[in-house]
């Protein structure tokens, strides 16, 4: 009887701590975002690179899971979402993937920002959000314009 116990006790352990965990691998988070080159004339382009992944645990896709990831820009300034894989432009300088389970991650999301000839010189703030189900998150990255 208590050997029995021991075991149904041990895998309602193992049960709760491995749900506990996909719950918090399930959340994805802006890793990254840069500029290259991140001083530009106006008038030149710059890519935005913006690189999703999860918030804790393995780095790879567990479930069918949808991400999309916005970039805003100043007034004037012309952002063109870049397709590099299976990303779906859906408007708004928007990009969105629909990951299978066992893709790797982190995912990078591209744009090519343009600076208008009449942009003023100095920094320009661009700033990415990510959308997964409820969870949003943004970031900022700058632009020297010279």
């Amino acid at each position: 009887m208590r050997r029995s116990t021991l075991y149904i006790t041990l895998i309602i352990l193992v049960l709760a701590v491995s749900q506990t965990g996909c719950l918090k691998e399930d959340a994805y988070e802006i890793r990254s975002i840069t500029a290259d080159p991140a001083e530009v004339a106006a008038g030149s382009t710059t890519t935005i690179t913006v690189e999703v992944g999860k918030a804790a645990g393995r780095q790879q896709v567990q479930h069918t899971d949808t991400v999309s990831v916005r970039l805003s820009a100043p007034l004037g300034v012309s952002v063109t979402p870049v397709i590099l894989g299976f990303e779906e432009d859906i408007g708004d300088n928007t990009l969105r993937i629909v990951m299978r389970p066992g893709a790797v991650l982190p995912r990078s999301f591209s744009f090519e920002v343009t600076v208008p000839p009449s942009a003023p010189k100095g920094e320009m703030k661009l700033t990415a959000t990510m959308q997964f189900k409820a969870r949003t998150d943004t970031r900022e990255v700058i632009v020297l314009v010279k």
